[in-house]
């Protein structure tokens, strides 16, 4: 009570007001997980997350409430869509629940995407976390400029037999995809493929030595160089030869030999 003079005045009590609807709802999926944030509402001390997977039955998701304007869902589906709504109360009471945003949870994106060279072209192996997607496959080979090289593959391994180009890095990159859904694409994998063989070795012998010449055909800067005296038993005699001739200086008088060049 307050005294003004000889008068008396009633002050009625605060009444606690309840919180209003929380606002500014969002929604982020990841492979595995949703992270829900949303504007506080003024007075609230917790709040309330719901979610459906129909829109019509809800499910408690943070009994007893929360404190935090965000939370996030752990270990939710992929390929499914979930439904979330947020109220707020105080000691007054609960809000009404906020109108629900919906979200897709996308695919996982494949892991250990692996690049061997073998006879033939580039073998690619990796990983998928869910049952029931096929793959794209993507190549590049300068890191920037991406062209798509297989779709609609069902298994986890792949051969592409069209990397031709010799001392060539190849790049590659999968994703999955369900129909309209993909996942994100995999950090790249790369292998570069073997040098050409050289062609058109020739030996001729002189006085004290064997000059050797062969054709570079694809533009190596290094060469070895292995010698036999029996054909099955070989030596390495040379190696780091930048030009495609080298003279055997270490070959003795009337002796046969056979030589081999590596690029």
């Amino acid at each position: 009570e307050i005294r003004l003079g000889s008068t008396y005045a009633s002050v009625a009590p605060a009444v606690p007001v309840v919180p209003a609807v929380p606002t500014g709802l969002t929604a982020t999926a990841a492979a595995n997980s949703v992270a829900l944030s949303w504007s506080a509402s003024s007075g609230a001390t917790t709040y309330d997350v719901q979610r459906s997977t129909d829109g019509t039955t809800w499910t408690d998701m943070t009994p007893g409430g929360i404190a935090t304007t965000t939370w996030t869902n752990a270990n939710v589906s992929p390929e499914t869509n979930y439904s979330y709504q947020v109220n707020a109360s105080s000691s007054a009471g609960s809000s009404l629940y906020c109108s629900p945003v919906n979200i897709l949870v996308p695919l996982p994106t494949p892991t250990g995407l692996t690049a061997t060279v073998v006879f033939g072209g580039i073998t690619l192996n990796w990983t998928s976390t869910y049952s029931g997607s096929d793959f794209t496959i993507q190549r590049s080979t300068d890191g920037t400029t991406w062209t798509t090289v297989a779709t609609g593959l069902t298994a986890t391994t792949w051969t592409d037999t069209s990397a031709t180009q010799a001392n060539t890095t190849y790049s590659y990159e999968v994703e999955a995809y369900v129909s309209d859904d993909q996942s994100a694409y995999t950090s790249a994998a790369s292998a570069l493929t073997l040098p050409t063989t050289p062609s058109s070795l020739t030996a001729t012998p002189g006085s004290s030595s064997i000059a050797l010449t062969w054709t570079n055909s694809s533009g190596q800067t290094g060469f070895n160089i292995q010698r036999s005296t029996d054909d099955l038993n070989w030596t390495t005699v040379a190696s780091g030869v930048t030009t495609s001739s080298w003279t055997d200086t270490s070959a003795l008088p009337y002796g046969t030999y056979y030589y081999q060049v590596e690029a």
